[in-house]
C-alpha cells in the first residue's frame, strides 16, 4: 500500500481537506453527500456543525489503496482534532430499497432510493431501482426517464448485473413502462431484447406471456408460456396462465388440461381449481365443477370466487336455495363483489322475490357492475 504524507505546515483543517480529497477524487463513485440512512435532516445538522461527510464508493469494486489511505488518514486527523466523521454507503440505501421492493412497499422503496440519489446522483443503480418503483406506482414516463439516465451513466449496463441482478430485467423494466403507456410495439421490442440476453430464463418468457395476454394477444401469449414451460416443466403458475389464455381463446379442453397440470404441480394453488370449475360448468359438467369449488374451499375456506362459482353451478341446476347461500357467502367474504350481488339478484328473481332482486341489482350497479337482465 503506498504511503501518504501531508506537509507539516498545513493547518488541521487543511490536512483534513487534503485527506478528504484523496478519497473523493472520483466524483462518479465517491462524493461529499448531504444525506444518510438515519435521516437527511440529522446529517445536514451534523454537516453544518462541522462534521465531515464521506460517501463511500458505490460500485462493486473495493476502494482503491489511495482512497483507503486517505480515509484512514482522515479518520486519524479528525480524531485528533475532535471533528466528527460520518461515512455514508449509498448501497445501504439501495439494499433497503431492494428489500422494500421485494415486499411490494414501492412508496417506501422510492423514498429510500431518492435519498440514495441525493447522496450520489451519478450512481446508475439508483435510477434502475427507482424505475421499478415508478412502474409499480403507475409513473411510466418517469420510469423510462430513469432507465435512460441509468444507461447514460453506465453504458455497459454493469449496474443491471450487480448485486445479483440480471441485464434481462433492465429490458423487462423498459417493457413494463411501455406496456403501461400502451406502446405495444416498443413493449414487445424490449421483451425481445430480454430474451436475447437470457434465452434460458423461464421467467422472462413467462413475464412476456403476461404482457402479451394483457395486450389481448392470446396466441402469442400461449407461445411464450409454452417456452417457459419447456424450460421449467414443473411450474404450476406457468400451466395456470397458459390454461387461462386457452380459456380466453375458447379452447376449454386444452384449458382444462393445463389447469389439471397446474393443480398437479401446485396442489394448494386455488386459482386453477376455480378456472377448471368454470370450464367444467361451461361444458355442462356441474358435478366436477362443484367438486373443484369444494376442494378450493378446503384450501381457502373464505375464498369468495369459490363460493361464487359454486353458486353459479347451483343456479344452473335450479338449486336456488344453495345458490343463494353461496352468493351470500361470497358477498360476506368480499362486500364489494359486484357480480355476486347481480347473480344473487337473479336468484331472488327466480325465487319470486322481486324486491330483494331489485335491491341486489342496484347494489351491483353502485359497485360498477352493468349487465342486461
Amino acid at each position: 500500500m503506498p504511503r501518504i504524507g501531508l506537509r507539516g505546515n498545513l493547518s488541521s483543517g487543511q490536512q483534513i481537506a487534503t485527506a478528504r480529497n484523496l478519497i473523493c477524487s472520483d466524483e462518479a463513485s465517491c462524493a461529499v453527500g448531504s444525506a444518510a440512512c438515519f435521516g437527511a435532516e440529522r446529517l445536514h445538522d451534523a454537516e453544518q456543525s462541522g462534521a465531515i461527510i464521506i460517501v463511500l464508493p458505490s460500485g462493486e469494486g473495493q476502494m482503491n489503496s489511495r482512497k483507503l489511505c486517505g480515509l484512514l488518514l482522515l479518520l486519524a486527523l479528525c480524531a485528533t482534532s475532535g471533528t466528527a466523521v460520518i461515512a455514508v454507503d449509498v448501497n445501504s440505501y439501495c439494499e433497503r430499497a431492494k428489500a422494500l421492493i421485494e415486499s411490494q412497499n414501492y412508496t417506501g422503496a422510492l423514498a429510500s432510493v431518492n435519498e440514495a440519489i441525493k447522496v450520489n446522483p451519478n450512481y446508475a443503480r439508483c435510477y434502475n431501482q427507482r424505475s421499478v418503483c415508478y412502474n409499480n406506482l403507475g409513473r411510466y414516463n418517469d420510469a423510462l426517464k430513469d432507465l435512460a439516465m441509468a444507461h447514460q451513466l453506465d453504458p455497459s449496463y454493469s449496474f443491471a448485473k450487480q448485486h445479483g441482478g440480471n441485464l434481462a430485467w433492465y429490458f423487462r423494466n423498459m417493457a413494463d413502462a411501455y406496456l403501461g403507456l400502451n406502446q405495444k410495439d416498443s413493449c414487445l421490442a424490449m421483451w425481445d431484447e430480454a430474451v436475447k440476453v437470457n434465452p434460458k430464463d423461464a421467467e422472462i418468457f413467462y413475464n412476456r406471456g403476461v404482457a402479451l395476454g394483457e395486450m389481448g394477444e392470446n396466441s402469442k401469449a400461449i407461445q411464450s408460456y409454452s417456452s417457459a414451460i419447456l424450460l421449467s416443466p414443473n411450474n404450476g403458475v406457468y400451466y395456470y396462465n397458459r390454461g387461462f389464455r386457452y380459456e380466453k381463446s375458447g379452447d376449454r379442453n386444452q384449458a382444462i388440461a393445463d389447469f389439471t397440470k397446474s393443480i398437479a404441480c401446485s396442489p394448494t394453488f386455488v386459482r386453477p381449481l376455480i378456472n377448471r370449475a368454470n370450464c367444467f360448468r361451461r361444458i355442462g359438467q356441474h358435478d366436477k365443477a362443484i367438486a373443484d369449488c369444494n376442494r378450493a374451499l378446503e384450501i381457502e375456506p373464505n375464498f369468495p370466487k369459490a363460493f361464487y362459482n359454486r353458486g353459479n353451478n347451483y343456479y344452473d341446476l335450479k338449486k336456488y336455495e344453495q345458490a343463494l347461500a353461496d352468493y351470500s357467502q361470497a358477498i360476506k367474504s368480499d362486500p364489494d363483489y359486484a357480480v355476486a350481488y347481480h347473480s344473487r339478484g337473479n336468484t331472488y328473481r327466480a325465487m319470486g322475490n322481486q324486491a330483494a332482486a331489485q335491491n341486489d341489482w342496484q347494489q351491483a350497479a353502485r359497485l360498477g357492475y352493468s349487465a342486461r337482465r
